[in-house]
């Protein structure tokens, strides 16, 4: 099993055709409640956001199950690293029928998975926008039941804010 500070994982979409409309620790509010955000979204730009977008596991994976919460994830894909066994992930606001893995599935990193939609509690971030986006969530396992969510930047391949995908 290696070390979580060897982790790199790539980001789930194309980041020439996305963006990130919400980091990690992004302060929000719910029911009025303030919260924070603890993973990313990212979501179509410019002339892609009217294309469905492929959305790619992270890392070399095992698919532990898909499934659907009306009022959370929507449609979403959940993930245990191969090589990293206590780090599961989330892809979740998936679009209905695009899911082209299955529980029991081992994927390769960049390999598609599904497309990205706006089911489940999926709001958008801008005035008029399309709420379609990607959430994506890194949970670190540390007993069982109990994790801690993680930052993805700090694990990304080549992360910055402006950077493209890489195949």
């Amino acid at each position: 099993m290696e070390r979580i500070e060897k982790l790199k994982i790539l980001k789930p979409v194309n980041m020439l055709q996305n963006v990130i409309t919400s980091r990690y620790w992004s302060p929000r509010i719910r029911g009025g409640i303030p919260y924070f955000h603890r993973a990313y979204d990212f979501a179509p730009q410019g002339r892609h956001i009217l294309h469905k977008q492929d959305v790619v596991a992270s890392v070399l994976s095992r698919v532990l199950k898909i499934d659907y919460e009306p009022n959370g994830f929507g449609v979403y894909t959940k993930h245990q690293a191969i090589d990293f066994p206590d780090l599961i992930f989330y892809n979740a606001h998936l679009e209905e029928d695009s899911v082209c893995v299955k529980a029991g599935d081992v994927v390769d990193a960049k390999q598609i998975v599904a497309k990205m939609g706006h089911t489940g509690n999926s709001r958008s971030r801008w005035i008029g926008g399309d709420p379609t986006h990607l959430h994506q969530e890194f949970r670190w396992m540390v007993d069982r039941g109990n994790y801690v969510k993680l930052d993805a930047a700090l694990y990304y391949q080549d992360f910055n804010w402006l950077g493209a995908f890489r195949v």
